[in-house]
């Protein structure tokens, strides 16, 4: 960092006292950055409000502000002084020459947003390596990670009348079959989970989202599948021909066997049947279901498996498709919660207040999101055991 002696006799160095608000959330205030020198400062979602949660601390070398400047965005979140601090307060008029004179700071700047970049990068990254194709050959059938059992359901009501055979034609062989679905109109909602899942009276929707055709093999959710390309058809054919070589073929939809597998071959074929941002939001929600299916079967290991495999697949959805409305609160909801069950409780604030606060969600969802981070709240505030 350049000696402070330097940023000393600039005119952007300042000091802070204690407890002052630097930067508030939501104002647009001519976007100015802030470098810190001495001194330690908190950032806080909703401060003062009743989700207000500290999402992360800054200590010297670190710097915020950094969107508002070169973006003149609004400030995305309320910083809070923790301490006496000095700070370097660079402005749109002498940020230019600022960073032009000062190599060392414009390097650590340039450090820590590639940083953030790379950390991005690497969700992605782990979550395309395929965790559980690498372990495949040491699992059930080489399909399914190594860990993954033989399961059975827990018994539980099934209403038959809930559903019908519904005859479906493979986009990809041209093949026919009839696989059951649920009829909207018998749906009885019960209640929704923190994690997006709506619980039905008498029927149990993931053990009917994924359909494969029993020729090729080919499996997609089952409201989309037959709107795959088969411009890779060749590809997917022959895909399948190695799968039936390792693959039971029993796809019965009352077996977990059956569900799982039809499941982690949607994961196997969707990106050769559909577009990149559809790939994306297919596969997220498949790792959503992946998931509820090793809960219903008891297997919590398994279960945090999927979940960190669905909140990879969730933040790509965030991050690289264009999501608006009630669409982009339930995707917030979702990685909220996913984060909260892996232990992230900073991201999980994050987001469950941009689904909270969400303008153009619906209210139930901004009331959930609102309920999550009180828990949060009285989580942090909760004294240690000795």
């Amino acid at each position: 960092m350049e000696s402070d002696d330097v940023l000393k006799s600039s005119q952007g160095y300042k000091r802070i006292s204690a407890n002052t608000v630097i930067i508030r959330e939501g104002v647009l205030d001519g976007g100015h950055m802030y470098i810190i020198l001495s001194g330690d400062a908190e950032v806080y979602k909703d401060f003062g409000g009743s989700g207000q949660i500290m999402i992360s601390e800054l200590t010297k070398g670190d710097f915020f502000g950094e969107m508002s400047l070169f973006l003149n965005k609004e400030r995305s979140a309320t910083v809070v002084a923790s301490t006496d601090m000095t700070v370097f307060e660079l402005t749109k008029e002498n940020a230019r020459d600022f960073f032009i004179k000062s190599p060392d700071v414009t390097y650590r700047v340039m450090q820590v947003l590639c940083k953030r970049i790379n950390d991005l990068n690497n969700i992605y990254v782990n979550y395309t390596s395929r965790v559980y194709s690498k372990h495949g050959e040491t699992g059930v059938s080489g399909l399914f990670p190594a860990d993954h059992k033989s399961y059975v359901l827990p018994d539980g009501k099934k209403d038959v009348s809930i559903l019908f055979s519904k005859e479906f034609n493979c986009p990809i062989c041209k093949g026919v079959f009839n696989f059951p679905i649920a009829r909207k109109y018998r749906l009885r909602k019960e209640s929704t989970d923190y994690d997006m899942r709506t619980v039905f009276a008498g029927i149990n929707l993931t053990h009917y989202y994924a359909v494969s055709c029993p020729q090729c093999l080919f499996s997609a959710p089952a409201n989309v599948f037959e709107k795959a390309s088969n411009r890779k058809a060749n590809e997917i054919i022959k895909k399948g021909r190695e799968l039936k070589e390792r693959v039971n073929p029993d796809l019965d939809a009352a077996s977990a066997d059956g569900i799982f597998t039809r499941l982690y071959l949607a994961l196997e074929f969707m990106p050769l049947g559909y577009r990149k941002r559809d790939t994306i939001a297919h596969t997220a929600q498949c790792w959503l279901n992946i998931g509820w299916l090793y809960r219903d079967c008891g297997d919590a290991s398994m279960e945090q498996f999927a979940i960190k495999h669905a909140l990879a697949a969730h933040l790509e959805l965030y991050s690289r498709v264009d999501l608006d409305g009630e669409r982009l609160q339930r995707v917030c909801m979702v990685i909220g919660e996913l984060s909260y069950k892996t232990g992230d409780i900073l991201n999980a604030g994050r987001y469950f207040f941009e689904a909270k606060t969400n303008k153009e969600g619906t209210a139930q969802l901004s009331d959930m999101a609102d309920d999550r981070l009180r828990e949060l709240k009285d989580k942090k505030s909760r004294p240690v055991p000795a």
